[in-house]
């Protein structure tokens, strides 16, 4: 136990047993604790009188014996309803202390925040609506992936990579709006996830174009007119 001027009154007795009730319940939530009493006698070896004994605690435990004598003498309704409480307080100030933290705090970052409508960079970059919902890997994906079809169908002359380039466009914009939200409600996907989300998209949007082009094939085409025959030479 830690000297006395260290130590702090938490509450006073008039009974001896209380007291005794009290330090034990103190001691087994780990609250260093102590009784210090005066006038204390026997009567007939059954009743003790006590005139005065006070609950002494370290100046460091203070709070948490208060904490514990209060938990001691509430019943259990009472003492869920005042735990919601604390826990309500402590959430507020700690709101609070994360409005006035600079960057210098060690406490808690503010969370990033997107919006929706940052995915309309991907009309000018491809992959760039996942870059700005906080999935890097992803965007890059479709970014290789938009790339390689348009130039791999103009060397090959594919006409399928075409469409299926777009589609990956339009794709990148449309489940962007969903990554957001995604995002902001903390559910990030991992890097893995989106290796695996990529590489599907990009094997559907390519099926889909082979499909489209091969439902819809090219004209054959169609030998110009012969020319007119030749006109007779005048007479």
């Amino acid at each position: 136990m830690a000297a006395e001027e260290d130590e702090v009154e938490l509450r006073r007795f008039d009974n001896a047993f209380d007291a005794e009730l009290a330090l034990a319940f103190l001691r087994e939530h780990d609250v260093r604790a102590r009784l210090k009493g005066t006038g204390t006698s026997a009567l007939l070896d059954r009743f003790t009188i006590v005139v005065d004994i006070r609950l002494m605690v370290a100046r460091a435990d203070q709070e948490a014996g208060l904490r514990a004598l209060e938990a001691m003498t509430l019943d259990d309704e009472s003492a869920d309803a005042v735990a919601e409480q604390r826990a309500g307080d402590e959430l507020r100030e700690s709101a609070y202390r994360a409005r006035r933290e600079t960057e210098e705090d060690d406490g808690p970052k503010v969370r990033d925040f997107r919006y929706r409508r940052g995915v309309v960079v991907g009309v000018l970059f491809a992959g760039a609506a996942h870059v700005h919902a906080r999935q890097p890997v992803m965007g890059a994906i479709l970014f290789v992936a938009v790339w390689s079809l348009i130039l791999w169908g103009t060397r090959a002359g594919l006409l399928w990579t075409g469409p299926a380039a777009m589609m990956l466009v339009v794709y990148d914009i449309a489940h962007g709006v969903i990554a957001v939200d995604q995002h902001n409600a903390g559910r990030d996907a991992s890097s893995r996830a989106q290796v695996v989300h990529g590489l599907f998209a990009v094997l559907v949007a390519s099926l889909a174009g082979m499909a489209l082009v091969a439902a819809r094939p090219p004209r054959p085409y169609q030998d110009a007119p012969s020319a007119p025959g030749t006109l007779a030479p005048a007479r």
